[in-house]
């Protein structure tokens, strides 16, 4: 493996998630060369992450902005140029970690060995290469029993991962530099507590608000004695003046005043970080300053929370949290259940040398705190500080953490299995209602196998009429499948699976097509089998 390909055309948080890949194949293919492809926007920040050989920005604004001129000869060849200097070189592996139609297609167009991630086929059908990579896409339609961390998925489906070193970026000395004589400014002195407060995010819905911030900082310096510095960008520079207001004078408001060197090398000084889900908190983490993230509106901090051991997080528990990214919450009642009371408290806990458990009570109420922990496969977990019985979604996360990392490692997840998480009164007689739709789709799995079994056999006899009648049941079979994943929506990621799984069957000619779908049940069969065993604590298969 020589020539490795990344395109990356999402935020900024997103490309420092990728840097745990960019390590694990620099050391899986010693002397391979990475070419990274990102928005022109972002390739500052790229120039920290040392594992990236050759930087290809691509200017989406200026592409989107003549996607709307009179000129289209103009942005053909603007993308021409694009590709082209894309393809200056081939590649062993093309890794596509954008979730979209115009980068599947992309893939398409750049000379690559291989490709993992979503691509398209020779017909321009979409197809997603790998079973980590197929796990990804269809988490986003049942993200609150998505147990792994986007870092984790995207790393498995590269077949790197697992190091537990969490993110990374570099800081230049001349940042550094910068930090120290805009910190020296502001009165800091080389041994103060300085934490930090990210206010703003990227969506209004993510945000605790400016009032809760405020709070927390008066109460950071007058108790605590810290000096608390606001970071943002110019268009929070509004967020941050509110902060300052009601925070006082030991709050330092910082908004609008670094470029994003400056602010890693700022957040590197702090002790700790507080911030909503935004691309400062994953700065945080990837110059080794412990972060505080509070989990609201869309924002999942199972999916994009802080990456790394020790961690902490607050997330309102409450049923509709998170919400889907296409909600209007009006209400936006999680924001009001996290109080800076409970924030205050938490930074003090872990200033003092406290990791939890969190005596639970009623000014805990609606809250849980989350301390993260790589387990014993390299995948990051969070693990819950406040002691309280495990409700029905609790269950179903930890099931299906271990069915999934599992099957998707190829290994087996029995060998493990510990049922006394669901052996308490209070939770015992509902489970039994969880443990029947997936009895039923192992059930159905099993009669898929069966179906394309004879299928195969009637193929190779040039049997056609016979093959349509079995075509037909195997796709009532499929519709039956679709079903459950409204009748009983805790079945919607082994179901999902299975649609994608099956939309992105390929081969060459209809037989190994035939033996595609037969083994697509097959780990259907087994996916719902092992959620029964778990859900059960029977084991179902041999």
């Amino acid at each position: 493996m020589k020539e490795v390909l990344l395109i990356n055309l999402t935020r900024m948080g997103d490309i420092l998630q990728s840097t745990p890949i960019m390590r694990g194949l620099k050391r899986r293919f010693p002397g391979c060369s990475i070419t990274y492809v990102v928005i022109s926007g972002f390739a500052e920040i790229c120039r920290g992450i040392p594992y990236i050989d050759r930087l290809i920005p691509f200017d989406m604004d200026d592409y989107y902005n003549k996607l709307h001129s009179i000129d289209p000869v103009e942005n053909y060849r603007t993308l021409e140029d694009f590709i082209g200097r894309i393809n200056e070189r081939s590649y062993d592996l093309l890794i596509n970690l954008t979730p979209s139609k115009s980068c599947a297609l992309l893939t398409a167009l750049i000379d690559a060995k291989r490709i993992c991630g979503l691509t398209v086929d020779g017909e321009g059908y979409r197809v997603l290469k790998g079973p980590w990579m197929r796990y990804f896409t269809t988490s986003v339609f049942n993200r609150h029993l998505n147990p792994f961390n986007l870092v984790d998925m995207h790393a498995r489906a590269c077949g790197v991962g697992g190091d537990r070193e969490g993110l990374v970026l570099k800081v230049p000395s001349d940042s550094e530099k910068r930090a120290r004589e805009i910190l020296e400014g502001e009165g800091v002195r080389e041994g103060d507590l300085l934490i930090g407060l990210q206010p703003g995010a990227s969506k209004e819905h993510k945000r605790w608000g400016t009032g809760n911030f405020g709070l927390l900082a008066r109460r950071l310096c007058e108790e605590m004695g810290a000096r608390v510095v606001v970071f943002g960008s110019r268009a929070e520079a509004n967020l941050g003046r509110e902060v300052k207001a009601i925070g006082g004078d030991g709050v330092i408001d910082l908004t609008g005043r670094t470029d994003l060197m400056e602010l890693a090398a700022l957040l590197r000084r702090c002790r700790f970080l507080v911030s909503n889900d935004s691309g400062t908190m994953h700065i945080a983490t990837a110059v080794g300053t412990k972060v505080v993230e509070l989990s609201l509106g869309a924002a999942y901090f199972r999916e994009t929370g802080p990456y790394g051991e020790g961690h902490m997080v607050v997330e309102s528990r409450i049923p509709c949290h998170p919400c889907n990214f296409d909600v209007d919450c009006k209400g936006m009642e999680c924001r009001s259940y996290i109080r800076p009371d409970h924030v205050f408290e938490i930074v003090k806990m872990v200033l003092e040398g406290r990791e939890g458990p969190i005596q639970d009570g009623q000014e805990w109420r609606s809250v849980q705190v989350y301390r993260s922990a790589f387990d014993s496969m390299g995948l990051l977990d969070y693990i819950p500080l406040i002691e309280r019985p495990m409700e029905e979604r609790d269950i179903l996360l930890r099931a299906y953490r271990r069915m999934w990392a599992s099957l998707l490692e190829g290994g087996n997840p029995l060998e493990v299995l510990d049922d006394t998480f669901i052996r308490t009164p209070s939770i015992q007689a509902s489970m039994e209602g969880l443990v029947l739709p997936f009895k039923r789709l192992g059930d159905l799995a099993e009669k898929g196998m069966s179906l394309t079994r004879e299928l195969k056999t009637l193929f190779r006899e040039k049997r056609g009429e016979e093959m349509r009648a079995v075509g037909e049941k195997i796709a009532a079979l499929d519709e039956e499948v679709t079903r459950m994943r409204f009748t009983h929506p805790w079945v919607s990621p082994v179901t999902n699976f299975f649609s994608y799984s099956k939309e992105s069957l390929d081969g060459e000619g209809l037989e190994a097509l035939i033996e595609g779908t037969e083994a697509l049940y097959r780990f259907l069969r087994d996916q719902a089998r092992v959620m029964e065993s778990l859900l059960s604590g029977t084991p179902c298969l041999s």
